[in-house]
């Protein structure tokens, strides 16, 4: 002290349990020595198991600070990014420039992060902060043997995005695993360019899911290519394989409302069906729209098929409209021949929840009776006639009833002619 005047002014900080914009701090110390305008500062703590630490000077409102952390809890920035974040994190960063206006550069790295049940095996991300404005260099996110990179800048104040970010050879099921629980496996890889804003993001992208399934159906391969606006993704031609089918089309897709115009070639009915108690098998064509939403699709379109065989008995000459979704699927105007020359209109249906009840009616035009049961899962091998009339259906699938009106030709039991009936 000069004439009563403090030229020097020296301390230390103390804290525990600090908190600070949702990163929390399990303990710190700073020090500082301030001459005049010139101050030298230097700061340790503790954050999990891991440590932080710092140390430069302040020139005024100029800063010249060197900061590292070693192993640091990633647990810690749960109250800023979110709950489930795991793992540790270690990096670096020099701040410098104007206290109102910091420029950052540095490097965070990380053997292995978990979020919400995402697990991925590395990180290692260089970036630079100047003028607000946060810029990505070629930040790589590992997920098994494939990675995420990520590169461009992220106005920090506007929220305003120009980025470019690429997936090569990662699990689509890790990479969702946070944000949805769509039934969906496989290899994923994809080129998007991002703008817009972290809010409201406008994305321009290309992306294939190969070896992969949906719902435990297989998808042997899958491009789209695609944009994001104001939170709608526009399909402008997407191609999906899988047993053999080839799906194209195109559309728009939200995650309240679908909006999917289609066209399939070589379905196999059987393949779609596996691990169910329907037994059909055979190939269809299938031309329509997908509605709904993502959680819950629709489809309202037309079939048709060469043969398909159902319970054992042969049907051809397929062709209709069907509408089906999570609960229903309504046959409307479908018509086909059975392989003894009868032919049907259906115009019928079943529930696919419950007890899968059976309605509608089939007008049937010379159509054998044993053909007719054996559709419907109920053979009786001894009993057969030339159907003609409507037959109104009912019960359900397991134990279906039907009503005939019409009449029946050259009613056979056990082989042997008995006459005709109507009804």
């Amino acid at each position: 002290m000069v004439n009563s005047i403090i030229t020097v002014i020296e301390g230390d900080v103390r804290g525990s349990n600090i908190v600070s914009s949702g990163v929390a701090v399990d303990s710190a110390q700073a020090t500082f020595r301030k001459s005049g305008d010139h101050t030298d500062v230097a700061v340790v703590g503790d954050m999990g198991n891991g440590k932080i630490s710092g140390y430069g000077t302040i020139e005024g409102n100029q800063l010249n600070l060197s900061l590292s952390a070693d192993s640091i809890d990633a647990t810690s920035f749960n109250g800023f990014i979110g709950n489930g974040l795991a793992g540790t994190l270690t990096g670096h960063a020099l701040v410098t420039g104007d206290i109102d206006n910091v420029s950052v550069e540095g490097r965070i790295t990380s053997p292995e992060i978990i979020y919400n049940g995402s697990r991925l095996n590395s990180i290692n991300a260089g970036f630079t902060i100047k003028d607000h404005v946060l810029d990505l260099q070629d930040a790589s996110i590992g997920d098994g043997d494939g990675a995420f990179t990520v590169n461009g800048t992220l106005n920090l104040k506007s929220k305003a995005l120009s980025m470019r970010a690429r997936a090569k050879a990662v699990r689509i099921e890790n990479l969702i695993r946070p944000f949805s629980n769509i039934p969906i496996t496989g290899w994923f890889e994809s080129e998007n360019d991002i703008h817009g804003t972290l809010d409201n993001p406008y994305i321009q992208g290309h992306s294939r899911l190969y070896d992969g399934s949906y719902n435990g159906k297989l998808i042997s391969d899958a491009n789209f290519d695609y944009t994001l606006k104001d939170k709608v993704l526009t399909l402008s031609n997407f191609t999906v394989q899988g047993y053999g089918a080839v799906i194209r089309g195109s559309g728009t897709a939200s995650e309240s409302v679908l909006d999917i115009n289609l066209d399939g070639k070589d379905i196999d009915v059987g393949r779609l069906l596996v691990n169910t108690d329907y037994n059909v098998k055979g190939y269809v064509q299938a031309k329509g729209h997908i509605g709904g939403s993502l959680y819950n699709p629709n489809f309202n379109g037309t079939v048709t098929s060469n043969l398909l065989v159902i319970n054992g008995e042969g049907i051809s000459n397929v062709d209709g409209t069907i509408y089906a979704d999570k609960t229903v699927i309504n046959l409307e105007n479908l018509g086909f021949d059975e392989e003894n020359g009868g032919r049907y209109m259906a115009r019928a249906g079943m529930s696919l929840v419950g007890d899968k009840r059976l309605f509608g009616t089939l007008q049937i035009t010379n159509g054998r009776v044993s053909n007719l049961l054996a559709l419907l899962g109920k053979p009786v091998d001894t009993l057969d006639g030339s159907l003609s009339g409507t037959v109104d259906l009912g019960g359900t699938y397991n134990n279906p009833s039907i009503n005939v009106v019409g009449s029946i030709n050259n009613v056979s039991i056990d082989d042997k002619v008995v006459g005709d009936a109507k009804s």
